[in-house]
């Protein structure tokens, strides 16, 4: 149910944003980062060289998927997503 709804809102964000799908991607953090390795892939790694904050810096912009309960403003993890996108050294659009 929680893909159905985050591939609905992504396909919605590229229709408002009138992006071509056959050209346009999404880089989405659940599913790139290994949730059983964290450890390993984030916390023990220079913040710069985390795949996360490289996606960051690589993207035009970020899109966040909130959920009904708005957890995502009180994951650490998000706050710092927001903040990299829209002030830090990525500072591209947030939707």
């Amino acid at each position: 149910e929680r893909v159905v709804h985050t591939l609905s809102c992504l396909r919605r964000h590229a229709r408002d944003r009138d992006l071509d799908l056959s050209n346009s991607y999404y880089w989405v953090c659940a599913f790139s980062i290994d949730q059983n390795r964290l450890k390993e892939e984030v916390y023990d790694v220079p913040l710069e060289k985390t795949s996360f904050y490289r996606a960051l810096m690589a993207t035009k912009g970020t899109v966040a998927v909130i959920d009904g309960a708005g957890e995502y403003f009180q994951r650490l993890w998000c706050g710092f997503e927001l903040y990299v996108t829209t002030l830090g050294r990525a500072a591209h659009y947030f939707d």
